[in-house]
């Protein structure tokens, strides 16, 4: 049984190619970056109005939270 798109759409899945690897790795590539300008100047504003406990406030910065790769950012003291 396929999932309900194909259903809707009465089609079957194509196999898997090489080329569906590379278009999923690039659009999960967009959807991360997208608003990264956005939110840094969002949380400089807050940071410039509401001090920088206020943007911890947003961010939640934690010891707890960790990288894939293991590499570690310097935590800002409050």
């Amino acid at each position: 049984m396929h999932s309900f798109e194909y259903l809707l759409l009465r089609k079957s899945p194509k196999p898997w190619v090489m080329t569906d690897s590379l278009l999923v790795i690039f659009s999960m590539y967009i959807d991360l970056q997208a608003k990264t300008i956005e939110r840094d100047l969002v949380l400089t504003l807050i940071k410039q109005h509401f001090g920088q406990s206020m943007v911890n406030f947003f961010i939640q910065p934690s010891q707890f939270q960790a990288a894939l790769d293991l590499s570690r950012i310097p935590l800002m003291p409050p």
